[in-house]
C-alpha cells in the first residue's frame, strides 16, 4: 500500500461486545499517552477483507496479554473479548499470535507488562496460557 492509500485508509477503533473476535495481520504497533495518565499500547490489524482496525490496549488484561505476546508488524494476531467479569473493573481478553519473520518492536513490552501488573496490584490477569491460580491466589471476581 502506497502512502496515499494509507492516508485514505479509514481505521476503525475496535469496540467489541462480549464474545467478539478480531483476527488480522499486524500493520502497526505503538504506544499512546492516556488522558488519564500513563501510556498504553495500540496495535493496528488488517483483516482478511482489507479493513484496518485499531486495538487500544488500555484495559489491564489486554495490556498484559499484548505484553506477553509482544506482537510485531507482520505477525497474525487474534483477539477475543471475553466480557466483564464479576468484578466491575475486570474485562477479559484472550490473545493468540502467529509469528512472521523476526522484526524489532517499537514498544517496550517489559514496561507495558510491569504497568499492567501494577494495575492488578501484583495479581496477574487470568490467561489460558498462564498456569492456573491456586484458591489462595485467585482474585474474588
Amino acid at each position: 500500500m502506497n502512502l496515499e492509500e494509507q492516508l485514505d485508509q479509514n481505521r476503525q477503533a475496535w469496540m467489541p461486545e462480549a464474545g467478539d473476535k478480531l483476527i488480522g495481520r499486524v500493520v502497526e504497533v505503538g504506544m499512546l499517552e492516556s488522558r488519564f495518565g500513563g501510556s498504553y499500547p495500540f496495535v493496528v490489524l488488517e483483516t482478511d477483507d482489507g479493513e484496518q482496525v485499531a486495538v487500544h490496549g488500555f484495559h489491564a488484561v489486554l495490556k498484559g496479554e499484548l505484553a506477553r505476546k509482544r506482537p510485531k508488524v507482520g505477525d497474525r494476531l487474534g483477539i477475543k473479548f471475553l466480557g466483564q467479569g464479576a468484578k466491575v473493573d475486570y474485562l477479559g481478553y484472550t490473545v493468540r499470535i502467529e509469528r512472521a519473520e523476526p522484526e524489532t518492536s517499537t514498544v517496550d513490552w517489559d514496561a507495558v507488562a510491569a504497568e499492567a501488573n501494577e494495575e492488578f496490584d501484583g495479581v496477574p490477569p487470568a490467561s489460558v496460557d498462564a498456569p492456573p491460580l491456586s484458591d489462595a491466589d485467585a482474585p474474588a471476581w
